[in-house]
């Protein structure tokens, strides 16, 4: 967060169903996003108040965050992991472990 705003990402732990072979968990969770009927964990969200009663363009909101990903260097990301690493702090399992 800084003057202007904040920036959120969200974690992947969110859609954990993502990497599920069974497609009915995601379907089902697509329906409920659809119908703006969100699930119940996302009011433990850091940020859920704040974009709940954001009044500004939601439209555009992920813009930058869009334009990084697309213009993200992966061989700066497993530089990341590897200090961490060596560092022995515990990140998990990674495409670079």
């Amino acid at each position: 967060m800084n003057d202007d705003g904040f920036i959120l990402i969200d974690h992947e732990l969110t859609f954990s169903f993502i990497d599920n072979d069974n497609e009915e968990s995601y379907n089902r969770m697509l329906e409920c996003l659809l119908q703006n009927n969100w699930p119940e964990f996302y009011k433990k969200h850091l940020f859920y108040n704040r974009l709940k009663s954001y009044k500004g363009s939601k439209k555009t909101l992920f813009d930058t965050f869009d334009e990084s990903l697309r213009n993200i260097d992966m061989n700066k990301i497993e530089g990341s992991i590897i200090d961490l690493q060596i560092n022995n702090i515990d990140i998990g399992r990674t495409k670079f472990s």
